[in-house]
Order: structure tokens, then sequence, then C-alpha cells
């Protein structure tokens, strides 16, 4: 048993500060069914609301992702973010990023490009945010009704667990009196 706690312990640490396990936990949580969908638009929201707030404020593009990038703590969003300044780099629009990343779905991808060449990105990503921030809501809502059951159950099987023992050692002295 202290070996098992032990390897747990490691695993944990090695988990939380090398950047394989960084990335895999990572992989794990936005790819996961329930946690998946609330991450990714919490990720999109905070991106794009930040860039519209930016771009806004008279920042350029480029700069504004720099900024973006050193504040997401995805390493997938970082790479994202890197692929769009990247892609910026090369002379192609922004929206060519978004439109070939599984983390963003592809209507944000079209709003983007549509915001583009239109000359109203900042508008645009704002859109995206106010969409991406009422998904992210349906989500999280979504999540907790999934949850409820299963805490119900966990509860249960907690009090019944309290229940049985405290009472099988009633039966047990009953039977021994009896017996």
């Amino acid at each position: 048993v202290f070996l098992a706690i032990t390897a747990m312990i490691v695993l944990v640490v090695f988990m939380k500060t090398s950047e394989f396990g960084k990335r895999t936990v990572d992989s794990v949580l936005l790819g996961a069914p329930v946690a998946g969908p609330i991450l990714r638009n919490f990720h999109l929201t905070r991106v794009a609301r930040t860039i519209s707030t930016l771009l806004a404020a008279g920042i350029q593009l480029k700069e504004a992702l720099e900024i973006v990038r050193d504040l997401t703590s995805s390493h997938k969003w970082e790479a994202l973010i890197k692929h769009m300044d990247d892609t910026i780099d090369a002379g192609r629009p922004i929206s060519d990023a978004v439109l070939s990343t599984t983390l963003i779905q592809s209507s944000f991808g079209h709003m983007i490009a549509a915001g583009e060449r239109s000359g109203q990105l900042e508008n645009a990503l704002e859109r995206v945010a106010d969409v991406s921030e009422e998904q992210f809501e349906d989500a999280v809502a979504t999540g907790t009704q999934l949850i409820e059951p299963a805490m119900i159950v966990l509860m249960g099987a907690i009090i019944g667990s309290v229940a049985v023992a405290l009472l099988l050692p009633i039966f047990t002295m009953g039977k021994t009196m009896a017996g």
C-alpha cells in the first residue's frame, strides 16, 4: 500500500512538473467528453476577447498574439496561437490557421474570415467571444447536470457503507448472544 501511494505521488509530481506530463494532461482534458468542450470554449472566449480588446486599443495583431500566447495555460492553445503568428508571417490570413485546427469550431473560423475580409476583425473576434461564452455556460450547465446523479449515487454509497459499518457489529453481537 505504501509503495502504491508513493508511486501515485511521484506520478502526480512528474505530470505537474515535466513538459511531457503537462502536454499529456492538457491533451487528455481537452479530449475529455465533459471537460473538453468546457475548456475549449473557456480558452476560445479568453483568447478571442483579449485579442479583440487589444486590437480595439490599437495594438497590432502580431503583438496581440504574443501577449495572448503568454497568457494561456494550455500547451495546445499556445501552439495554435504560435501557428496563427506563423500564418501571418507567411502572408496568409489568420483564419487559415483557425480553420486548420480542431480546437476551434469551423463556424468560428468562418466568422473570423468574414471579419478579416471586411476589415472588422476586432468586432468578429468579440462576436466569437460572445457566442463561445454562451456555449461555455451551456457546457458548464450540461456538465453539472451529468455530475449531479453521480454525486447522488456516491453519497448513497457512503451513507450505506456507514450504516452497514454501524449495524454490522450489532447484528454480530445478536448472533453471538443467541448462538
